[in-house]
């Protein structure tokens, strides 16, 4: 198995510090000539920065995890799940499509793997899980407990979310 590319890897390549890496990669800083070698240095190399350490300094990522009944997809749903993933997109975020967290994925598993930002579940979470991710401080638009959501209701919180 071949060994993770590392920053101090992309550094040594363009000849620069690790912490140049970070700015530039972070787009904090750095002028043009070091930043050019250094991004043809991460290219070469295929260096793709470790999620885990950016989630790490930022305090969580830029997942959203959708949690969604399981069975059979639909060329409606696929679409929906499209646009929505796109839209995300265009926010800086990035969308993890779940069909069994919670049911046949403990989601607490699921949460050691993923911090994500939000949650967007479309099928209720067990109060056991429900309180997990109100403890982990994660926003989450699901179905309530007192009541099943409306779709207008779960549209109205995921814009507000």
């Amino acid at each position: 198995m071949a060994r993770r590319v590392t920053s101090q890897n992309v550094a040594n390549r363009a000849g620069v510090s690790r912490t140049t890496v970070s700015l530039v990669l972070t787009n904090r800083a750095a002028s043009k000539e070091p930043r050019r070698r250094l991004l043809e240095a991460a290219a070469s190399l295929g260096y793709v920065p470790s999620a885990a350490g950016r989630a790490l300094r930022k305090g969580g990522s830029d997942l959203i995890l959708v949690i969604q009944a399981g069975g059979e997809a639909a060329d409606l749903s696929d679409s929906m799940w499209q646009a929505c993933a796109q839209g995300f997109q265009e926010r800086g975020l990035t969308t993890v499509f779940s069909r069994t967290a919670g049911m046949t994925t403990p989601l607490r598993t699921l949460l050691q793997e993923l911090r994500p930002r939000a949650i967007l579940s479309l099928v209720p979470l067990s109060p056991g899980d429900s309180s997990l991710v109100s403890a982990l401080g994660i926003p989450l638009v699901a179905p309530g407990s007192d009541h099943e959501a409306s779709f207008d209701e779960l549209q109205r919180a995921l814009g507000v979310m």
